[in-house]
């Protein structure tokens, strides 16, 4: 005991402070943004900064693998996985009340939002309204489904 076998090198640790992100601050993390949360509140809940937080998702959008390319994946799931279920929800009210499926439709589709971000539901720029008034003067696209 005590030598090493002949040719080979010994990893030293690394210097500088250990890594933050370990299995369970990711998991943290995970779980907050399931929850519905901000990534402030994600990042605080795993005690660490916002900008902690930013820092490790733009490692891993650099990185083509590791750890930190693999917690950017799975945020980006955990955000969809949140949008789909905030979306089933909105669907689910937009059968009993028409604006909660417009809502729906201004926030999921550029299509219906001005370049300044604003609504054109229900606006003279509207889309659907344009095509229905298409449809009235007979001016609407017949190849249009």
């Amino acid at each position: 005991m005590g030598s090493k076998p002949k040719g080979v090198k010994l990893a030293r640790p690394k210097a500088g402070m250990p890594q933050k992100l370990t299995k369970e601050v990711k998991d943290k993390i995970i779980d907050a943004i399931r929850c519905g949360v901000y990534i402030e509140t994600a990042a605080a809940v795993a005690g660490i900064t916002r900008q902690t937080f930013y820092n490790w998702l733009r490692r891993g959008k650099e990185e083509k693998r590791g750890k930190f390319h693999d917690f950017v994946k799975e945020v980006n799931i955990a955000f969809a996985e949140v949008t789909r279920n905030d979306m089933e929800v909105i669907g689910l009210a937009g059968e009993r009340d028409w604006k909660a499926a417009a809502w729906r439709i201004e926030k999921r589709d550029k299509l219906y939002r001005d370049t300044s971000g604003t609504s054109k539901i229900g606006s003279e720029d509207d889309p659907f309204i344009v095509f229905l008034k298409g449809v009235r003067d007979g001016s609407a696209d017949s190849n249009a489904e």
